[in-house]
């Protein structure tokens, strides 16, 4: 964000998660790495937010980008496309099986700063072009993550061990 704000004056990033004790020392450096940049005002931290309000922030925003390093599966991407944000995630875990690049958002190399901005400035540029990838990322969430899908995919994991047997 300290990228890509300074690229798009109309944008605000909002930051949630509790930051630990162990924790402080990194969120302090990134709240002065913010403020040198002048961006104290565009960027918010929000702490923890209680599970039954997480869903309302994910429809105040256009965007959840989600851009670890490795993560094996990670619902924030999830979550956010089930309420219609449009999504920058990194070439992880289950990441590939949500995005369709282009289409519900973008996909990054992990690590890679330019293309993460790139892909941040691209969506953030065309609020109308994001909502509608919004609407696309919460039909693939309905299509390919419903609870009906979910419980099949069940289904058929014990099907194949009944028939091993």
């Amino acid at each position: 964000m300290l990228r890509a704000l300074p690229l798009l004056p109309q944008a605000h990033a909002v930051i949630a998660g509790l930051a630990k004790g162990s924790d402080q020392a990194f969120l302090r450096s990134l709240q002065e790495k913010i403020q040198s940049a002048g961006l104290s005002s565009r960027i918010t931290f929000l702490g923890e937010v209680p599970a039954g309000e997480v869903h309302v922030w994910y429809q105040r925003c256009l965007v959840c980008v989600a851009c670890p390093r490795y993560e094996p599966f990670g619902l924030t991407p999830f979550e956010a496309a089930a309420t219609g944000c449009a999504l920058v995630c990194s070439r992880t875990g289950a990441f590939e099986q949500l995005v369709d690049p282009g289409v519900n958002g973008q996909l990054v190399p992990t690590n890679d700063f330019e293309q993460l901005t790139q892909a941040l400035v691209n969506i953030l540029s065309d609020p109308t072009h994001a909502m509608q990838m919004g609407q696309n990322a919460r039909q693939v969430v309905a299509d390919r993550f419903s609870l009906a899908a979910e419980a099949a995919g069940i289904a058929r994991v014990y099907e194949s061990l009944f028939e091993a047997r």
